[in-house]
């Protein structure tokens, strides 16, 4: 019988640990914090065999973290487009403004950026996206104002 360990057990569990509680914070403070762990198993590896399998997993934290992120921003993107475009129906045109209370831009907490187009709308993320290094924008497009009239104004 082998003496190996199952590579699970060969984590630096306090490495993984602050690693786990950073991907608990607000994007702009994980980011941060794992920018500061980010080296640190490297480090270790040299007196750490186990920080040797910790450094190889540490990629996939940055990853873990930008698509949640990515996810759940793009989730906030679609309910406050849904209201935008409640609004438009309700009134006939554009909101001059985000309407109050919208979900937030969840890469730079704050609200989006909103722009109205020729076709309809955009918002935009405040910061860049760490991958791409362009902002994030999500666009609704308008529908034709025949499409727009309900069944009883026919």
């Amino acid at each position: 019988m082998s003496n190996a360990r199952p590579w699970c057990c060969m984590l630096d569990l306090n490495f993984m640990a602050s690693a786990l509680e950073a991907l608990d914070l607000p994007f702009a403070e994980a980011y941060a914090k794992l920018t500061e762990l980010e080296n640190k198993p490297g480090v270790d590896a040299k007196t750490n065999d186990y920080a040797l399998v910790t450094a190889a997993l540490t990629p996939a934290l940055w990853k873990c973290l930008w698509l949640d992120t990515r996810v759940q921003t793009e989730f906030n993107a679609l309910i406050t487009g849904i209201e935008i475009l409640s609004t438009c129906a309700r009134t006939g045109q554009l909101p001059p403004a985000l309407p109050a209370h919208m979900p937030k831009d969840l890469f730079s907490g704050l609200d989006f950026a909103y722009e109205k187009t020729s076709t309809g709308f955009v918002l935009r993320c405040q910061v860049l996206d760490p991958n791409k290094k362009e902002h994030l924008k999500f666009e609704f497009a308008l529908p034709e104002p025949e499409t727009m009239r309900s069944d009883r104004d026919k």
